[in-house]
C-alpha cells in the first residue's frame, strides 16, 4: 500500500513539473511572437492569419484597378488579369493593406511606403520575372539620377588621357566635388564615346576614330558609373572585333550598356534598373552621322540602335513605358558644335514623350544646349563634352529626382571643361554667365539662383 501511494505521489509530481515546463515554453513563445510582431509592424506584412480570413469585397478591388490602370495593362501583356494580381496582394499583405490601399488618395505612394517597392516591381514579383540588370539601394523615397554627356577615354594623342597619364590620378583631371556627386548619386549615367579594345583597325575614311585600352575603364569605375549609352558614332570606330570587345569589357566591369549589341534584339532592348525600389527604364538610339560609318545592328550582325527612321524607337518607347515606373530616352542627335537644338529634335522629343518617354537626355553636339519641358517632361538636348579634350567650353551634369509617382525636380550642376580637365564652376561672375547662357537657349523654362529648373508662364 505504501509503495502504491509513493508511486501515485511521484506521478503527481511529474505532472506538476511538465505543467510548469509547458507554461514556461508558452511564455517564451509569446515573448518571441511579440518581438516578431513589433519588428514586422514597420512595414505592412501579413502577421495575423485573421487578416486573411476577411475577404476584400469587389468594390475594393475595382477601386484599386480603376485608379491604377497600369495593373490591368501590364497583366494583360503577361497573360494575367488585374484581379489575379489584386488577390495576390491580398494574400501577401492581408485585408488591412487592401482596405487602406483602396481608400488612399495616393495609391502609388501608399504601395511604395508600405512595401518598399513600386507597383511595377510588385507585379514583376507576382509574375516571377526580374527584368532589372542591376539593383541599387542607397536611400529610401526618391531616386537621384545624375547624367553627364560625352566621355572619351581614347589613347589617341591630344585627348584627356594625355592629362591622366601625367598624374595617373583622376582627381587631377575631374574636380573632387564632381566625382563626389557622381558617386553619391543613386545612379550615374553618361555617353561612352569610344571603343574598348586592343584589337581592330580604324575605319577607312573616318577622320576621328577613338579606341581605349580596357584598363581605362577603371576611370568609369572611379566615377561610380552605373550605366552607359553606346548608341553613338564612335563606339564602332575600330570595326566589329573592337566593338564586340567593348561589350564584353563593359560587362566585365558590371556596367550595363544600352543602345548597342550583338544583334538588333540586344541593341534595341531597353535596360531596366531597380533604384531604391523604383523600376527605371533606359532606351538609347542615334542618328548623328551625316556620312554614315557606324552600322546599325541587324538580326544577325552587331551594331547600334539607329533612329534615322523613328518608327522602331517610338515602338520601343511605347512598349517599355508599359513595363516601368519611369522611362528615360538617352539620344545621340543634333548638330555638332551648335548650341541650338533643331525643330526636328523638338518634334521627335514631342513624339517620344507622347508615346511614353518621361525624360530625354541628349548628347553628340559636344556643346551645352538648352532645355525645355514638353507635357511636364524634361528634355535636355545636349550636355556637351563631360571630359573629352583640351577645348574650353561649358558642360554640365543633370540631377534628376523622381519618386514612385514620377518627376520631382531637375537641376543642373554648372561645370566647365578646359585644358583636359573638368571642374565645377565656383566663381560668382562665371556662374551668372553660365545661368544666362542656359536661360537664353532654353524654351519655356529657366534655372533659378540654385540652378533648379522652373517653368516659365
Amino acid at each position: 500500500m505504501t509503495k502504491k501511494i509513493s508511486t501515485i505521489l511521484g506521478c503527481i509530481a511529474g505532472i506538476i513539473l511538465i505543467s510548469a515546463a509547458l507554461t514556461g515554453c508558452k511564455s517564451i513563445i509569446n515573448s518571441s511572437k511579440n518581438k516578431t510582431q513589433s519588428t514586422n509592424d514597420k512595414l505592412v506584412k501579413k502577421t495575423d492569419i485573421s487578416d486573411t480570413q476577411k475577404t476584400p469585397d469587389e468594390n475594393m478591388y475595382n477601386t484599386i484597378l480603376s485608379n491604377l490602370g497600369e495593373i490591368n495593362e501590364y497583366m494583360a501583356i503577361n497573360n494575367h488579369s488585374g484581379l489575379e494580381f489584386a488577390d495576390w496582394l491580398y494574400k501577401k499583405y492581408g485585408y488591412s493593406f487592401i482596405e487602406k490601399l483602396s481608400q488612399s488618395d495616393d495609391l502609388k505612394n501608399y504601395i511604395y511606403t508600405n512595401t518598399g517597392v513600386t507597383i511595377y516591381l510588385l507585379m514583376d514579383e507576382f509574375l516571377g520575372i526580374n527584368e532589372c540588370s542591376k539593383q541599387i539601394n542607397k536611400s529610401v523615397g526618391n531616386a537621384n539620377l545624375v547624367f553627364a554627356g560625352d566621355i572619351c577615354l581614347t589613347d589617341s594623342p591630344t585627348f584627356v588621357m594625355d592629362r591622366f597619364k601625367q598624374t595617373n590620378n583622376i582627381y587631377d583631371c575631374i574636380g573632387n566635388n564632381i566625382i563626389d556627386l557622381t558617386n553619391n548619386a543613386d545612379l550615374f549615367m553618361l555617353n561612352n564615346e569610344f571603343s574598348v579594345s586592343e584589337r581592330g583597325e580604324p575605319l577607312k575614311g573616318k577622320f576621328y576614330t577613338f579606341r581605349a585600352n580596357p584598363s581605362n575603364l577603371s576611370i568609369l569605375d572611379q566615377l561610380g558609373t552605373d550605366i552607359v549609352s553606346l548608341a553613338n558614332n564612335h563606339v564602332y570606330d575600330y570595326g566589329v572585333d573592337a566593338f564586340s570587345d567593348t561589350l564584353l569589357n563593359l560587362s566585365s566591369h558590371n556596367i550595363p550598356y544600352v543602345g548597342a549589341g550583338a544583334n538588333i534584339e540586344e541593341a534595341e532592348k531597353p535596360i531596366y534598373i531597380n533604384v531604391n525600389g523604383i523600376k527605371i527604364g533606359f532606351i538609347s538610339a542615334c542618328n548623328a552621322e551625316k556620312n554614315r560609318f557606324t552600322p546599325g545592328a541587324t538580326e544577325n550582325s552587331p551594331g547600334i540602335f539607329l533612329m534615322y527612321d523613328h518608327t522602331d524607337l517610338i515602338n520601343k518607347c511605347v512598349d517599355a513605358s508599359k513595363r516601368c515606373d519611369y522611362l528615360i530616352a538617352f539620344l545621340h542627335w543634333g548638330n555638332e558644335d551648335s548650341k541650338y537644338y533643331t525643330n526636328d529634335q523638338h518634334n521627335l522629343a514631342s513624339e517620344l514623350i507622347n508615346d511614353g518617354a518621361d525624360a530625354i537626355i541628349g548628347a553628340h553636339p559636344h556643346v551645352l544646349q538648352g532645355m525645355e519641358y514638353i507635357n511636364g517632361c524634361p528634355v535636355v538636348y545636349s550636355l556637351g563634352d563631360f571630359w573629352f579634350n583640351s577645348e574650353t567650353k561649358y558642360n554640365g551634369l543633370i540631377s534628376l529626382d523622381i519618386n514612385s509617382n514620377g518627376y520631382v525636380n531637375m537641376s543642373i550642376v554648372p561645370t566647365i571643361q578646359s585644358e583636359f580637365t573638368t571642374s565645377k564652376i565656383s566663381n560668382q561672375e562665371e556662374l551668372n554667365k553660365y545661368r544666362d547662357y542656359i536661360n537664353s537657349l532654353s524654351s519655356g523654362c529657366s534655372v533659378d539662383e540654385n540652378f533648379n529648373f522652373i517653368t516659365r508662364n
